[in-house]
């Protein structure tokens, strides 16, 4: 007889690192960078594609020149996605339409959150005022950790006995150790936990915080004391006053979502075959742990490549339970095989990042109700015309048009024998043969070019290295890795855009 595991619902996000603050609904003539052909480069896609991977050493700095070179890498991919066409082998691959569907699915469930929940709040004056206020403070804290929450229990009521210090307590239970100590200030702490914990009230030197469970930490601070940065130029306190906006308005709008979520899986029975769910807990647990401590890496050279080391490394074993019953929603049958197929077009996310191998089966069943959620709110963003918004078209053409521009490339390099050493010889494969292709595209391209370059002239750079994912999203990675194609520093090609109304 099959145990019957009831889920009515388990979505939880955690921070929603999404681009909520601007209307996306249409591309704007006057953000637009640069025209090639029917693609386009916008002002948001440079900066992001500039600020939030990692570029390679020929441009990493902020001189104008690499700023040429960054643009011009942009505009080579969409010459080489050109190039390669729509009808490339690599988009009529079933993996890589669903991976490029999977991509459009987010963008229209992040459009959809937008519209229905992030702009619709309306913060209190009072609220904004109060966090302000402490965020300029800097927080010397005394803290320690615990892994058992009935340890924790214990702890907290220690700390509740008269004369039981917080300092006599870590001696107790770590003689001879010093208390850890650390200092945190709004910037350099991200967890949207600890920021609403430590800067959502006036703390007091002294006060005892705990225990706060992160990630399946328990953690136990003490304030030591405080020093305060007060906000001097408009630029600050306008800087300052955005953050406390944006957080305030993200955890809002994430518990109206939690409730609409909520209302949108009530009566919805998800039953897990055991046999099955079992079978899939002993294949996917050893890869996932394997894999954990390398995805970093992994994602950085990317996604794409996380994700099919993932797949590949599964699938021998997922094809031989490939008809193996999973689970039922309702009246709906799910296979191991049909999971898998999901799995093409939505990663599973799982809402605990350091879990221990005795949880995995827990956030196994999470991960894989998330999925079902998401796949409901897809429907409903499906049905009021999120997949034709311009927006989300944007979003996933130049997701398209990296995997175009990479196949393009690999290609070229294939056919010049020189694939297999562009790793470590990169710089002279570029210089020597990919630079001399760029060229020969600008010109023949050239006539189809517009550059806006009074835009261009405008955006600033950093020389700061970043890597930028979003929270809980079943594709993490913000914008696809930096196109290495050129070294070229040139604005030789093409012409001005002229934007209409200036």
């Amino acid at each position: 007889m099959r145990k019957r595991i009831i889920i009515t619902c388990f979505l939880i996000f955690l921070a929603l690192i999404w681009s909520c603050g601007r209307d996306k609904t249409s591309v704007r003539d006057d953000q637009v960078v640069a025209r090639i052909g029917d693609r386009i480069i916008t002002k948001d896609e440079f900066i992001k594609r500039a600020e939030y991977t990692i570029r390679p050493e020929y441009c990493k700095g902020d001189y104008y020149q690499h700023k040429k070179i960054i643009l011009n890498s942009l505009i080579a991919e969409k010459l080489f996605a050109l190039e390669a066409g729509d009808t490339a082998r690599i988009v009529q691959n079933d993996q890589i339409l669903r991976y490029i569907r999977g991509r459009q699915e987010q963008a229209m469930r992040q459009a959809y959150y937008r519209d229905r929940f992030y702009k619709k709040i309306r913060l209190k004056d009072e609220k904004v005022n109060q966090m302000f206020n402490m965020l300029g403070r800097n927080y010397r804290m005394g803290y320690f950790t615990l892994d058992d929450s009935s340890a924790a229990r214990k702890v907290a009521v220690a700390l509740q006995q008269p004369g039981m210090s917080f300092e006599d307590l870590y001696e107790q239970m770590a003689p001879g150790d010093t208390l850890p100590k650390k200092n945190i200030s709004w910037n350099e702490e991200s967890g949207e936990l600890l920021r609403e914990v430590i800067f959502g009230r006036e703390l007091e030197v002294g006060q005892i915080i705990g225990p706060v469970n992160v990630e399946g930490q328990y953690l136990f601070m003490k304030v030591l004391g405080w020093r305060f940065r007060p906000a001097v130029s408009n630029t600050d306190i306008q800087n300052r006053k955005d953050d406390v906006v944006e957080f305030l308005t993200i955890k809002e709008a994430t518990r109206m979502y939690q409730e609409y979520v909520v209302d949108l899986m009530a009566g919805k029975k998800l039953l897990f075959d055991p046999t099955g769910f079992r079978d899939l807990v002993n294949i996917m647990g050893p890869v996932y742990f394997e894999l954990r401590d390398r995805k970093q890496n992994f994602l950085q050279k990317g996604e794409v490549q996380h994700r099919d080391l993932m797949m590949d490394t599964l699938s021998t074993e997922l094809d031989r339970l490939q008809n193996q019953p999973l689970l039922s929603l309702n009246s709906e049958q799910m296979t191991i095989g049909d999971l898998r197929l999901e799995m093409q077009s939505h990663p599973l996310q799982y809402r605990k990042k350091n879990m221990r191998k005795r949880e995995f089966a827990r956030q196994l069943k999470y991960a894989i109700a998330d999925l079902i959620a998401d796949r409901y709110i897809t429907q409903e963003a499906y049905k009021k015309g999120y997949d034709k918004r311009a927006d989300v078209i944007y979003q996933t053409n130049m997701w398209r048009d990296d995997m175009l521009a990479t196949y393009y490339r690999n290609m070229f390099l294939q056919k010049n024998g020189l694939f297999d050493r562009f790793g470590t010889e990169y710089i002279h494969i570029i210089n020597e043969h990919l630079n001399p292709l760029v060229d020969t595209l600008q010109k023949k391209y050239s006539p189809e070019i517009f550059i806006n370059t009074d835009l261009f002239e405008k955006i600033p750079l950093t020389r700061t290295d970043m890597f930028v994912l979003y929270e809980s999203q079943p594709y993490p990675v913000v914008v696809p890795g930096f196109p290495v194609v050129t070294t070229d520093n040139m604005l030789d090609y093409g012409q001005k855009l002229e934007v209409k109304g200036k």
